[in-house]
């Protein structure tokens, strides 16, 4: 899976900002979207358990579980609990939300005494960086969703102070 990084793109008229890319054709107030530089706007890289905390959701020991498996490759929940310390309960828990969101995959196994266990393995690849991928994007459109009602909650806060007649006061350091 080949994903272009996309670019920061920016209306002329009423500045919304928004991705797309540099070649791209989209408008906004009958203007084409331009690109906006982000030398003045450095960031942190995030790091790897920083963005599927945030993503995904996972707790630390969540993805310890995840790093676990991703490890050794193949572990049943007993595996992963005596190598985290972890009780096999919470583990199973963590395990089958991993599965769930497609970082990893869950099979079953014969044992050679009878019975079963399942066993856990990463996704591979593709699939975690597409899910990821999906998630990263849905996640960025929420957080997009967060501001823009932020911002329209302040114009709606200073539009009601603007309304009513001024209650303050100026003070004065000899006014004590």
């Amino acid at each position: 899976m080949n994903v272009e990084k996309p670019a920061i793109m920016e209306c002329p008229d009423c500045e919304t900002i928004t991705l797309g890319r540099d070649d791209d054709r989209s408008q906004c107030c009958e203007h084409p979207l331009r690109p906006v530089e982000t030398g003045d706007h450095e960031v942190e890289s995030p790091a790897l358990e920083n963005l599927l905390g945030m993503v995904f959701g996972m707790n630390e020991t969540e993805l310890d579980v995840c790093l676990c498996v991703m490890d050794v490759g193949e572990a049943t929940t007993s595996d992963i609990a005596a190598e985290l310390d972890v009780d096999r309960s919470h583990v199973s828990r963590h395990l089958n939300h991993l599965v769930d969101l497609g970082v990893l995959e869950k099979r079953e196994r014969l044992l050679e005494d009878g019975g079963r266990v399942n066993v856990y393995t990463p996704a591979s690849l593709e699939t975690v960086r597409r899910n990821f991928t999906i998630g990263l994007i849905a996640w960025f459109t929420e957080a997009v969703d967060v501001i823009e009602r932020l911002s329209r909650e302040k114009v709606e806060a200073i539009e009601k102070l603007s309304d009513r007649p001024s209650e303050l006061t100026i003070y004065h350091k000899d006014d004590r």
